[in-house]
Order: structure tokens, then C-alpha cells, then sequence
């Protein structure tokens, strides 16, 4: 009789072919013994006799086949899924204890992985570094930013790279039909499409040919800048472009994870360092490089540093008088911070992790160890081992799968969310960065939680049978012999659990310090109600100081009539930024190192729209800006490191970075007239630098940015801002608009509110994990000990004796889990801190605190599980037996 494996499955139609077969076999021994000369009814009765019983030889027959094998199968899958709704309670809470250690860590690790490891989609991007110069006698980064010649000689004189290309922002005004807008330009050095080594995905990219004198001006399109302005026609090759007031013609659209400088579009320059710059042309390029195959970085480093000591002579200035050339990868050089940073949060989304199979397989083994009895009675009965580790490893499979599969959902549905939160608002992030998600992080977390499940529930099914049944049978069944704590594994598990969470949640109360300390300092300015712009001017327009002048004194007189406005001021570089830092002199004091000065060119109304306070002397006035007079009103630090005790008013000061502009006297001297208090004028970390604030009229060279304090929404504003330059000519664009709390949001506080939330989810998971896990261990260990309280209780025992009694066991696992994660969270703080210099710090009042919430969560775990001890009833208590 031929049969297979697949038609075992089949059982209907095995079951029908074996009865034909064997009515088959029953009419042929009938027949014979028919022939032997018995009568019908003596021959079909015989032949009954010799085939043996129909059912016997299927069943038989099954068992050879192993269909019985797999029809028990599918038997403890169906049981499986029907008994879920017993213990629904238990079952959904290890449900949600896989699928959150699932989802969150697959979530974080996708975002560390594609954001961070490995963001760029260019041609060997393991290789590519960027170039600097660090100056060895600080121990500080001195220069990114490089000229055109210096940038020629890296590439041409060294042997350790492949190649190097240079990129600077270029911001550019895009004239059209009816009004002019402002887009952000990336111009490259021409070598840079094959240098990343992504083709377009419409045209062709840069050659050489491009960057001649009296080529044709042309332009490359961002992915997304074609998409959303030209609709993805592919009919826009060979258009042109009005690109501050020339005209280039759009030769390709690159992919869309080519995103150098997350520019809209890009530009070509030509390598000639000698040629005519065009309007608003960068001058400084960052440089980037990409290793040969087996170059080490300490060979690089010291073939840049032959060659840097040669350009020395020719920019001894640029230059410190100790330095070092440095490479980083590419990746670092971008978000060197953020790294660190996240491999911090990946650390407390792997304690996530390692908390949730904790408490899932705490929970799996309550579920099992409260079966006891029925595993005992099902070895009685005959079952094997193995089958009762099927039966086991089967339901624990079905609730792990459910985990997983819910873990899966929330994975997609939150990288979704969070993939679109960081594209819009995290700018930290490389442009180029594709967060999706990792594959092989789902799998290991899958694998990760799903082992650890199945490892605790069959545990009760290995210990089940042999000699301990017997005992097994004995009593309620319900952990015979067990402690009222529950077995010494599954307490271990539980302080393990309230021990992580404890590291979380002491992490998450730092970096919740952390960052209100970083949002409320005094900043020294007013940042609420602060819109801010840049006016571009065009080509060939507004050159001269008269015009320059004239135009922005009227801007700011219509915006100061807007309703809602009280301040407006005119200048150049945004306050938190700050503006160009010079070297300075000082009229009788002499100085060996450079003294760097940030240096502002404002209008009169600048210190009062921030909100600076004159401490000595007076401000700038109508009269200096309008007969643009070299006064000077300086900083409280410049006064203090330059002056020292001395009275600065009335000294003159020279800025050297004035004497390289076009239109402005050699060697002008400046009086210092004022000194005004301090603000962060280089971001909110740092203390303020030395900064004078001299009238922006004394140039033509260069836009102008604008400054307004209104109390109009932002779009309100702009949008007031925008027709009022429209009116007065089309052709000048606003620029870099916003508002200043809005920058602050996305440029300064993003990534220490990105840490802020992240860990703040795992530490609010985590110590609902920990919670659930206790609560479930209190929980079986009162319905194990149901018998004895009953009979304290009918022997006169008091019920605040009984609960202070579970409250005891309780907390002692508690307490001892918060112990050991003390201590572990004062050794894991300087590994932080090793990581980042702005990582979480071991914070005794934030420590105190977070213990706080966790004796108190883990009160709430034990209560109710006491409290339903009080509860229990002497008499039915004394019957369970």
C-alpha cells in the first residue's frame, strides 16, 4: 500500500481508502474459506476473526504512518488557542510584555543603525572622512572649512586618497514669473558625482567640462525639490532657472538619498581659486575624502600634514602655530554628539529588552507553576515527558507568537511615527539617512523573547513526573512545597527586573534635569516673540551703503508699523549663532595669542528688541547708523578680558576681518562708546565670547538680516514681511525665516528632548514591566499560601498582621532589586558620561526621587495581592484541601 507523508494529512481520505483495502482483504479471505467448504456466515465470520478488528488495524496504521503523531499535534494547537481565554489576565500581560520589548528596542536599534552606523547610500562610504585642522596646543577643532587652492593641493600632492571633493552652502535667489524666492544651493567641486558615485536619476551629473571659463551654467535637482515643485516631470531637463540672476539650465535630478548639505539644488565651481566669484559664491569648502583600500587613517593623517606644513607659508594665519591635520569618518564629523548620545539610549533600549524577556518568562513560569497538578495527573495517566514538553512548548508558542506578532505592529506603526518626527524636526540627523527597519534587529529580538519564553514554559513540563508525582498529586497542587515568595528563580527574576528599571528610571530623571536646567538658564536676551529673516538682495542691486542703507531703514519703518510689532533692528548674524569671528587690536595693548571677537553688525533698535541692558556708556543711535560713523558698543566679557580693570569707553579697537571686505576703509579704527550685559552668543552651552556691535551701514557688503518682536503668530508675520518687500521690489527675497524659540527647538533642544522622550519611554515601560512582574509573583505566592492563611486567621490572627505580613515578602524583593540597580546606576554613570560629555551624570537628588517612585510602584504591586489575602475567607480556605 503506497502512501506519503502528505496524504497522512489527508486523514478523510487515507481512512477511506483503508477501509476499501481492507473490505478488500475481508471478501478475499471470506471467498477462500468459502472454498474450504464453510458456509457464507461461517466464512465472513472467520474472515473477521483472521483480519482482526477494523479499528485495531487502523489505529495500527495510523501509528505507523505517524499520523497519530500529527493529529496530536494539531490537538495541542487547537488546546492551545482555546485555552488562551483561561488566565486571559496572565496571558495578556506576557502578550504585551514580548510585544513592548520588541517593538521599542527593534524602533530604537532601526533608528541607531540607518541613522547613525550606517546613513550614507554613496560609493564606499565606510571610507569616506572628513578633513580638518586641529589646533594641538588647545586641543580643539580650529578649522572644517578650506579655500579652493588648499582643497587642490590635498587632492593633487597626496598619496593616501582616492579622491576629495569640496562643498559649501550657497544660498540663492531663484527669480520667477511673478516674484523671487530664496533656495538653499550646495556648490560642488566638479569631481563630485563620480566622487560619491551615485548616478542621476534623470540627465547626467557635474563633469569637469562644467567648471570651465564660458561653459554653460548648469544645475543639478534635489530628489525631493523636483517632486514637490515640478511635480516629478521628467520633461524638466534642459529648463532654466534664474539663479541669483543668471540663468542654468536643469541637465539632471539626482536620486533621492543623494543629499549633500540638504541642499535643493547644486551648482558647480571650478577648481581655479583665481577666477571671479560670482554673488554670494562660498569662498570656504568642507573637504571629504575617501581612503584607498588598506590605507590606514594615521598615514592619511600624516601624508595632510606634509602638505599642510607647505601651505603654511602661504596662509600663515589660517593656520595655528601647533597643529594637526585630523580625519574622522564621515558619520562622525556629522553627528558626532548624536552618536554618543544614541548609543547611550541603545543601551537603555537593550536593558528595555532584556527587562521584557525577564518579565515575560516571570510570568510564563507562574502561569506553568500554578499547572503543577494537571502536568502530575497527565504523567499518572501514561503521558511521557516529551509529551507533556510538546503540549507545553506548543501553548507557550502560541502565546509567544502572539507577543511577536504584536511586538511586529507596534515596531512598524511607531518607526513610521518616529521616522517622520526625526526627517522634520531632528536636523542632527544626516540628510541622507533612511530610517527603515532592520531586519536583523527584528530578528533578534524576536528570537531573543521568544527563547526566553519557551525556556520558562516548559520548565514545569522537564520537572513534571518521575518520582515527584506523587507529591505532585498532593494537596491543591497549586507549587507544592513552594515558599510563600515563590521559588528562588522566580525571585530572582522579579529583583532583576525592579533592579533594571531602576537603572532606567534614575537614567530618565537625570536627563529630565538635565534638560529643564538646558531649556529655563538665562540666556541673557528674550527669545519669545522673536521672528527673524534674511533680506537677499539681487544681483547688480542695492551694492553701494547709500542704497543698502535706504532700503533697510524703510523695511524696518513698515514692519514697526504693523500692528502687534514693538521692535525692530536690523543685522547679520543670528543672536544664538552669533556672528564672524576676527582677531582684534586694541589702541596700547599688545597681545602674543589671537584675540577672537564676534563681531555684529546691527541698527540702532538692535539691543533693545533682545532685550540687552546698558551697563556703561551709551548704545548706538539713529545718528551712527545713518552717518554710519566706526563707533563700537562692546560686550561685558570683551571688556573684562581685553580691558581689565581699565575704563574701555573712548579706546579705539580694529577688527582685522573688515580690512578683507570690499568697500570698507584699511585699518579703521572704532570707538568703543558702551558696554552692554552678556548673552549666549555661541550657542546656549557655552559662555559667551568677547562681541562688538558696530552700525551696519558702515558697508554695502553682504544682506541683511532683520530682527522683529511681535506678538503675531510666526506665519502671520511673514507673511506681512514678504508683501511688504514684494512691494518695494519683487526681486529681493526674504530668507532664513523663523522664529528664535523655533530654531532653539529644532537646532538645540531637539536631540537633548529626543534622549529626554526615548529613555523616558523606557523607563516608564520598564517600570510598568517591573510592576506586572512583581505583581504576578505576590499574586501566586498569596494563592499558594491560600491554606495557611486561613488557618492564621482562624486561629485569631489579625488581617493587618496578614497584610503587613505579604508586605514584608514583598518588599523584600523590592528592596533588594532596588539596591543592586543603585548600585549598578553609580557604575553606569561614567560610562555614560564617557560617552558624552552631556550624558547622564549620577545625580543623588534624581536618585533619591526616582527610589521614590519605585518603592512606590512596588507597594502598588504588592498591595493588591495583600490585600486579597486579607480577604480570604477561614472556612472555604480550610476545605481547598
Amino acid at each position: 500500500m503506497k502512501y506519503t507523508l502528505f496524504g497522512a494529512l489527508r486523514k478523510s481520505r487515507f481512512n477511506e481508502d483503508l477501509d476499501a483495502e481492507l473490505e478488500f482483504h475481508l471478501n478475499e479471505l471470506a471467498a477462500a474459506n468459502r472454498a474450504a467448504g464453510m458456509s457464507n456466515e461461517e466464512a465472513q465470520h472467520r474472515a473477521r476473526v483472521q483480519l482482526g478488528k477494523a479499528q485495531q488495524v487502523r489505529e495500527t496504521c495510523n501509528e505507523a504512518l505517524w499520523t497519530a503523531p500529527v493529529e496530536d499535534s494539531m490537538r495541542d494547537w487547537f488546546f492551545a488557542v482555546r485555552s488562551l481565554h483561561k488566565g486571559s489576565g496572565l496571558n495578556l500581560m506576557t502578550v504585551l510584555a514580548l510585544a513592548l520589548g520588541i517593538g521599542c528596542s527593534t524602533v530604537i536599534f532601526s533608528v541607531v543603525y540607518n541613522g547613525v552606523l550606517h546613513p550614507f547610500a554613496y560609493r564606499s562610504a565606510d571610507r569616506l572622512v572628513a578633513i580638518r585642522i586641529d589646533d594641538r596646543h588647545t586641543g580643539a577643532g580650529f578649522r572644517y572649512e578650506y579655500q579652493l587652492d588648499e582643497l587642490g593641493a590635498f587632492r593633487k600632492q597626496n598619496r593616501s586618497f582616492e579622491d576629495i571633493v569640496g562643498y559649501g552652502n550657497w544660498y540663492m535667489t531663484y527669480a520667477r514669473e511673478h516674484r523671487a524666492e530664496e533656495l538653499h544651493g550646495g556648490a560642488l567641486t566638479p569631481n563630485a558625482t563620480d566622487f560619491f558615485g551615485m548616478q542621476p536619476l534623470l540627465g547626467r551629473g557635474f563633469s569637469e567640462d562644467d567648471s570651465q571659463t564660458g561653459a554653460p551654467a548648469v544645475v543639478l535637482l534635489n530628489y525631493n525639490y523636483w517632486k514637490k515643485n515640478f511635480g516629478g516631470d521628467r520633461a524638466v531637463l534642459g529648463k532654466q532657472m534664474m539663479l541669483d540672476g543668471r540663468a542654468r539650465t536643469v541637465i539632471g535630478v539626482m536620486p533621492r538619498r543623494y543629499q549633500v548639505l540638504g541642499a535643493d539644488l547644486w551648482v558647480p565651481v571650478s577648481w581655479n581659486p583665481n577666477r571671479a566669484f560670482e554673488a554670494n559664491e562660498p569662498h570656504w569648502f568642507w573637504a571629504t575624502g575617501r581612503l584607498k583600500t588598506g590605507t590606514k587613517p594615521e598615514t592619511a593623517v600624516a601624508d595632510l600634514n606634509v602638505i599642510a606644513k607647505d601651505l603654511v607659508r602661504l596662509r600663515p594665519t589660517e593656520y595655528p602655530k601647533q597643529f594637526t591635520m585630523v580625519i574622522t569618518s564621515l558619520g562622525d564629523a556629522i553627528i558626532a554628539d548624536f552618536r554618543r548620545m544614541l548609543l547611550v539610549l541603545a543601551a537603555g533600549v537593550a536593558i528595555l529588552l532584556l527587562l521584557s524577556c525577564s518579565n515575560a518568562g516571570s510570568l510564563l513560569l507562574v502561569r506553568a507553576s500554578a499547572r503543577v497538578k494537571e502536568m502530575a495527573v497527565r504523567a499518572a495517566l501514561g503521558a511521557s515527558r516529551g509529551r507533556l514538553i510538546r503540549q507545553s512548548f506548543i501553548e507557550t508558542l502560541v502565546l509567544g507568537c502572539a507577543g511577536c506578532a504584536a511586538g511586529c505592529v507596534i515596531a512598524f506603526v511607531a518607526l513610521r511615527i518616529v521616522s517622520g518626527v526625526l526627517t522634520a524636526h531632528f536636523t542632527q540627523l544626516p540628510w541622507e539617512a533612511s530610517i527603515t527597519l532592520n531586519w536583523p534587529t527584528l530578528v533578534f529580538a524576536i528570537v531573543a523573547s521568544l527563547g526566553s519564553a519557551l525556556l520558562a514554559g516548559i520548565a514545569p513540563a522537564m520537572y513534571a513526573g518521575g518520582e515527584r508525582v506523587q507529591a505532585q498529586l498532593g494537596g491543591t497542587g497549586v507549587g507544592v512545597n513552594a515558599s510563600f515568595v515563590g521559588s528562588g528563580f522566580r525571585s530572582a527574576l522579579v529583583v532583576c527586573q525592579v533592579a533594571l528599571s531602576v537603572v532606567l528610571v534614575i537614567s530618565a530623571g537625570v536627563t529630565f534635569r538635565q534638560f529643564a536646567a538646558l531649556t529655563n538658564q538665562n540666556l541673557g536676551l528674550r527669545v519669545n516673540n522673536l521672528f527673524e529673516g534674511v533680506i537677499r538682495f539681487p544681483r547688480g542691486k542695492y551694492e553701494t551703503i547709500q542704497d543698502k542703507r535706504k532700503y533697510v531703514n524703510e523695511v524696518l519703518d513698515r514692519l514697526s508699523a504693523l500692528p502687534g510689532v514693538t521692535n525692530v533692528a536690523a543685522a547679520i548674524g543670528r543672536p544664538i549663532d552669533g556672528g564672524p569671528v576676527t582677531d582684534v587690536t586694541i589702541e596700547g595693548k599688545t597681545h602674543t595669542s589671537r584675540w577672537d571677537t564676534m563681531v555684529e553688525a546691527c541698527s540702532d533698535g538692535y539691543f533693545s528688541t533682545l532685550g540687552l541692558q546698558l551697563l556703561h556708556g551709551r548704545l548706538l543711535s539713529t545718528d551712527d547708523v545713518a552717518g554710519s560713523r566706526f563707533v563700537a558698543v562692546i560686550n561685558d566679557t570683551l571688556a573684562r578680558q581685553y580691558f581689565g580693570h581699565e575704563d574701555p569707553l573712548g579706546r579705539q579697537i580694529q577688527f582685522k576681518i573688515f580690512d578683507e571686505l570690499p568697500g570698507v576703509p584699511k585699518h579703521a579704527n572704532f570707538e568703543v562708546v558702551g558696554i552692554v550685559s552678556d548673552f549666549k552668543n555661541r550657542g546656549v552651552t557655552e559662555t559667551p565670547m568677547p562681541e562688538a556691535f558696530v552700525p551696519f551701514s558702515f558697508t554695502g557688503f553682504g544682506d541683511r538680516g532683520i530682527l522683529v518682536r511681535t506678538g503675531m503668530k510666526p506665519r502671520a508675520i511673514q507673511d506681512a514681511t514678504e508683501r511688504i518687500l514684494w512691494d518695494m521690489d519683487p526681486s529681493v527675497v526674504l530668507g532664513r525665516v523663523a522664529t528664535l524659540e523655533n530654531f532653539m527647538n529644532e537646532n538645540v533642544y531637539a536631540k537633548p528632548r529626543f534622549a529626554l522622550i526615548t529613555l523616558g519611554i523606557c523607563a516608564v515601560i520598564g517600570l510598568l514591566l517591573s510592576v506586572i512582574g512583581t505583581f504576578s509573583v505576590m499574586a501566586y505566592s498569596v494563592s499558594l499560601r491560600t491554606h495557611e492563611i486561613g488557618v492564621r486567621l482562624a486561629l485569631g490572627a489579625r488581617r493587618s498582621a496578614v497584610l503587613a505580613f505579604v508586605f514584608k515578602r514583598g518588599m523584600k524583593l523590592v528592596g533588594i532589586g532596588i539596591l543592586l540597580g543603585f548600585v549598578a546606576e553609580v557604575f553606569f554613570a561614567p560610562a555614560a558620561r564617557s560617552l558624552s560629555e552631556k550624558g547622564p551624570s549620577f545625580d543623588p537628588l534624581t536618585a533619591g526621587a526616582s527610589v521614590a517612585v519605585l518603592i512606590a510602584a512596588g507597594l502598588l504591586a504588592c498591595y493588591l495581592p495583600a490585600l486579597r489575602a486579607t480577604r480570604v475567607d477561614p472556612n472555604i480556605a480550610l476545605r481547598v484541601e
